[in-house]
């Protein structure tokens, strides 16, 4: 149980610190962020971007079944894959379209939290 509870703390504690790390680096570069659809295809019609992102959730979606059909116990690791290139993809392409704006700064920061929350969630579903 005291394992659940430090886990847990650990988790809110990482997660307090990049929300204060996301505040200041917006007030920082007085980025705000535009809210983004999964599929937007008016924007950037001819964007190579979007269709990399629906390939690589094609890609998680495939290795997800695959791992859930060989009942493997590392089915969260697709997830986490495809959300930290997705968030890779969006902040380059911010930076490619939007330069001056610099909300590329939030999306590799997300990338960078996901690469960080990976090995915990891991060590967490391997501890129970």
């Amino acid at each position: 149980m005291e394992t659940i509870i430090y886990s847990l703390g650990i988790v809110l504690i990482i997660g307090i610190i990049f929300e204060i790390y996301r505040r200041k680096l917006k007030k920082k570069y007085n980025i705000t962020k535009k809210k983004k659809k999964l599929i937007d295809l008016d924007q950037y019609r001819g964007s190579i971007f979007k269709y990399a992102d629906l390939s690589i959730l094609i890609v998680s979606f495939i290795t997800y079944i695959i791992v859930a059909m060989l009942n493997v116990d590392h089915i969260i690791i697709p997830i986490f894959c495809f959300f930290f290139l997705r968030s890779v993809l969006h902040g380059f392409e911010e930076w490619v379209y939007h330069k001056d704006e610099k909300a590329y700064y939030l999306m590799w920061l997300d990338a960078f939290s996901y690469t960080l929350m990976l090995p915990l969630f891991y060590i967490l579903m391997t501890i129970f």
